[in-house]
């Protein structure tokens, strides 16, 4: 249609496509979907109380978690005796004793 022209009497019950200008019947014509919000949009922050905040472990608690990773292995340990480190690397719980005499 031109800017000008007078609307046809069945006008409401044709749509045109805008970007190739054939013409449909409303009843074959599909409208496109609107974008709607997944989240509830709130003027006052303090109205909506729902909000569930997620945090991550602080400074101090990943340390903690590194150290007990660490402390883990840290029963395999290095000995100058041949013997006792093998002993160790089978698993073995090996206790020295020292003799403070000598």
């Amino acid at each position: 249609m031109k800017k000008y022209e007078p609307l046809p009497p069945d006008y409401d019950q044709f749509v045109q496509c805008y970007s190739c200008g054939n013409v449909f019947p409303v009843y074959e014509a599909h409208y496109e979907s609107e974008i709607k919000d997944s989240l509830e949009t709130v003027n006052n922050p303090f109205e909506s109380n729902e909000s569930i905040f997620l945090s991550t472990d602080s400074r101090a608690t990943q340390r903690r978690k590194a150290k007990k990773r660490k402390s883990r292995f840290a029963h395999k340990q290095e000995h100058k005796n041949p013997e006792i480190q093998a002993e160790i690397d089978k698993g073995n719980q090996v206790k020295i004793l020292y003799d403070s005499s000598r």
